[in-house]
């Protein structure tokens, strides 16, 4: 059969093609996702599905949606997030605790990081990322080192000189820190960088200063560098997914539609 002169066939395979017929005939197209893109590992705390807690709604893990199997875990109680329900725009999201060396390790170690997108916010009790409470860490490098000043502060280099946005918006990470209301920070870094959790500094593990404090809604990683088209597109997915859009610049090209397929 044919739709509006194209095979079906061929339209089933081509997700561009798919959208502009759905457009053609009067029908929405289907929305983007990270789910459409290749990604190395992809937390969605407002997914339900994927989230594991316990008592009083402590996560104990969290699966990858990036078909990579690199999912999130903490064993020990003391030290693991809460799940709060219907946080964010109706959407649920993990709470780390400033008080509490609370964190979440990755499966498995991702040592050529260039994009990452986070929908997250720092918790308002905290004036700043005092000694260290950084948007990533890893068990011994220190890569994603922050510090009072911002939150890339000491950071490696690679990251330090990377472009970092926040909410679409360029700024710089040595000496900006995340805001206390929910925002989507993207980053392109200059080269490979390490992770291995979120998100706690080095082996400092019941140190209460040396891990993230706030919310967390979506992390996205990516092990190779995304040209700004795709990561405007990551950032208006995010954006209207979080209720985040009216933050965008006047000018970013998802201000007011969402990226479709």
């Amino acid at each position: 059969g044919h739709d509006c002169g194209v095979p079906v066939s061929f339209a089933a395979f081509n997700p561009g093609l798919r959208a502009e017929l759905a457009r053609s005939v009067g029908e929405a197209a289907p929305l983007w996702t990270f789910a459409n893109a290749t990604t190395d590992l992809w937390w969605d705390f407002s997914d339900s599905s994927t989230v594991t807690t316990g008592e009083s709604d402590a996560i104990s893990g969290i699966s990858d949606k990036s078909g990579n199997s690199n999912g999130g875990s903490q064993a020990t109680a003391s030290n693991q997030p809460s799940l709060i329900s219907s946080a964010h725009n109706g959407l649920d999201c993990a709470r780390f605790s400033h008080t509490s060396a609370q964190f979440l390790n990755f499966a498995s170690e991702l040592d050529e990081i260039r994009t990452v997108f986070w929908v997250i916010l720092r918790n308002s009790s905290l004036s700043s990322h005092a000694v260290n409470r950084g948007l990533l860490g890893h068990s011994s490098t220190h890569h994603w080192h922050a510090f009072s000043g911002g939150v890339f502060q000491f950071a490696a280099a690679s990251v330090k000189n990377g472009d970092f946005k926040l909410d679409g918006t360029d700024v710089d990470g040595v000496s900006t820190n995340i805001p206390t209301s929910l925002t989507v920070a993207s980053i392109l870094t200059t080269g490979n960088v390490e992770a291995d959790n979120f998100a706690k500094d080095r082996a400092f593990t019941t140190t209460a200063n040396r891990n993230w404090g706030g919310d967390l809604g979506e992390l996205c990683i990516i092990e190779s560098a995304w040209s700004t088209a795709d990561i405007q597109k990551g950032e208006g997915y995010l954006a209207h997914k979080w209720g985040l859009a009216g933050n965008l610049p006047s000018d970013h090209p998802y201000k007011s539609e969402a990226p479709t397929q």
